[in-house]
């Protein structure tokens, strides 16, 4: 992820996630920090750069909390140590609408 790409608006948000890898392996990671393009999700073990993904989450809103379900790309991956790794995961091909709800909740 290029330094632009952390220096987007961004928000705390810390919620459950449950990422898919491969159609078929579900990896449970909590969501640290989003921004329209990008998610920093703290996950249990560590993913190779470039793997892609979906990514399961719920998302605050006014009146309710709105599910969403996103495709991405795995950025880099740190240690925290005990607390596994944290990942940043790059939003891919998002539509409108999901693009809309992640802006409305950073501003």
């Amino acid at each position: 992820m290029s330094s632009d790409a952390r220096s987007t608006a961004s928000k705390i948000l810390r919620c459950p996630a449950k990422i898919t890898l491969n159609s078929s392996t579900m990896i449970q990671g909590q969501i640290q920090n989003i921004s329209p393009q990008w998610a920093t999700i703290l996950m249990p073990r560590q993913l190779t750069h470039g793997q892609l993904c979906i990514i399961d989450f719920s998302l605050p809103s006014e009146h309710a909390r709105r599910q969403l379900s996103v495709k991405g790309r795995v950025s880099h991956s740190v240690c925290t140590g005990i607390s596994g790794f944290r990942v940043w995961i790059q939003f891919l091909g998002l539509d409108s609408n999901t693009h809309n709800a992640l802006t409305e909740y950073v501003s």
